[in-house]
């Protein structure tokens, strides 16, 4: 199933909700303009279905939020207009996007700052999970965001974890490494034998010669939530960050950029790059936006 496919499906559930009837339709004048027949938000798409006996042309919401789609891409070309005539005119003309992807992705907070990343080991054991002959393992953790409260000012409020990967000769870059929400930091890093050795980018890149932190990410582990809802860990915590005006994949990028300031300012002379696969692909482009 697609990314595409799987938003329609949420939102098709989500519509029906917990009593609702496999008969939902959605009801519309077919002379309104598309505008009104293409809702802007899932909440618009959730307002409109209502659960009747019957009714002349019955469409289902997973049509409308389709449609709704195909027009947004559609007229993607009208709406992300960049201005190429210059370096400085074309970050100007992107100032609007990025705010609005700013906005969307809830990155509402300012990041803390910090010395470098903290080492977890168990007392009496080395700090390093792995080794070879090219470059060394380790776990970490980092602050990301500061408490909001006034009674917190100081303290950290959220935290991100993931392995280092430090080369042992001369380093030549530094990057963070995102996987996808249904693989490992471990995998990536080269400590899974299973894994497809071409898919191992952070054991990759740390054998070229670069420094590289791999965040976990929240897995996709399906479960029931107090007995009611199966629903997986990435949509739990979506829904609860989204009540927040924040999103799960915002919290995530927050944690890599995190990371990012640490390198431009423990390594300024050093280049940084940021890339991802899957869900960790999505947000690579996200943060580089």
């Amino acid at each position: 199933m697609s990314v595409v496919e799987r938003h329609l499906d949420a939102v098709d559930r989500m519509a029906r909700g917990p009593t609702a009837l496999d008969d939902a339709v959605v009801r519309f004048d077919p002379d309104a303009p598309t505008a009104e027949l293409l809702p802007s938000s899932a909440t618009a798409l959730v307002a409109r279905v209502q659960h009747h006996g019957g009714a002349a042309s019955p469409f289902r919401i997973r049509a409308i939020a389709a449609g709704q789609i195909a027009a947004e891409s559609a007229s993607r070309p009208e709406r992300f207009v960049v201005d190429t005539s210059s370096p400085e005119g074309y970050e100007r003309s992107l100032e609007g996007h990025r705010g609005k992807l700013i906005r969307s992705l809830g990155l509402r907070d300012s990041r803390k700052a910090f010395a470098a990343p903290e080492i977890l080991a168990e007392p009496g054991t080395s700090a390093l999970i792995a080794q070879s002959d090219t470059y060394q393992v380790e776990v970490i953790r980092w602050p990301v965001l500061g408490d909001p409260s006034p009674q917190g000012d100081g303290l950290t409020s959220t935290t991100g974890e993931g392995l280092l990967l430090t080369p042992r000769g001369d380093v030549r870059a530094c990057v963070v490494v995102l996987p996808d929400a249904d693989q490992t930091p471990e995998q990536l890093s080269g400590l899974v034998a299973e894994f497809p050795p071409g898919q191992q980018l952070a054991r990759i890149l740390a054998e070229a010669g670069c420094r590289v932190v791999v965040p976990a990410l929240i897995s996709r582990q399906r479960e029931k939530r107090l007995g009611r809802a199966d629903l997986t860990q990435r949509e739990y915590l979506h829904r609860a960050a989204f009540e927040l005006g924040r999103t799960l994949a915002g919290y995530e990028i927050q944690g890599a950029l995190a990371i990012v300031d640490w390198f431009h300012r423990a390594y300024p002379q050093l280049p940084v790059a940021i890339a991802g696969h899957g869900e960790g692909g999505m947000e690579a482009l996200f943060a580089g936006a």
